[in-house]
């Protein structure tokens, strides 16, 4: 007797278990399509992976070095006169994203990788639902938070005032906005 079953095919990223697609946990990747794998492999010494559902890790960054199956590095500073105490360091992510977008999935992810690779104290204000009232919160409470810098979307007119006001404060820094939006707020 043959039986025909519909096979699964995972994304590069997953494994298959139980016969469900599931992401590769923190410190694994697996790089190709699969439908058969059971597994994802460890990150290589010298290699990580922060998130689940990678398909290849990281390097670590200069002057750093992981163990296999990695979720970090660890940053040896090199000498120098002074050093930054970057790790104190607080930068505030204000974005028009919804957390679920797969968009702002995947900037979560960079902005994740960034912080952590220049060691600093990196936090992503993302979400569940657009809404310039959020955002506008959101950017006061990075300035009330005292960070050391803000970076914004600007999806529209709406927040400028807020992020003027907040401009006058703290550096602040834009992406994902138009040229002149990001002028009428000083980014």
């Amino acid at each position: 007797l043959q039986v025909n079953a519909q096979a699964t095919t995972c994304t590069a990223g997953e494994y298959l278990s139980s016969g469900v697609c599931t992401p590769c946990p923190i410190g694994y990747f697996k790089e190709a399509t699969s439908h058969s794998d059971a597994s994802c492999d460890p990150c290589e010494a010298g290699t990580w992976a922060p998130i689940a559902g990678m398909s290849s890790c990281f390097a670590c960054p200069a002057n750093s070095d992981s163990l296999a199956g990695a979720s970090s590095c660890s940053y040896t500073p090199p000498d120098c006169l002074p050093c930054t105490d970057r790790s104190t360091v607080k930068i505030r992510v204000v974005v028009h994203g919804i957390a679920s977008n797969t968009f702002w999935k995947k900037m979560l992810r960079v902005m994740t990788v960034a912080g952590q690779q220049m060691n600093v104290n990196f936090f992503v204000r993302m979400n569940n639902r657009e809404s310039v009232a959020d955002m506008i919160e959101n950017v006061q409470d990075a300035v009330a938070e005292e960070a050391d810098a803000i970076i914004v979307t600007l999806p529209s007119p709406l927040v400028s005032d807020a992020v003027k006001a907040a401009a006058q404060a703290v550096p602040l820094f834009s992406f994902n906005t138009g040229d002149q939006m990001a002028k009428s707020v000083g980014s």
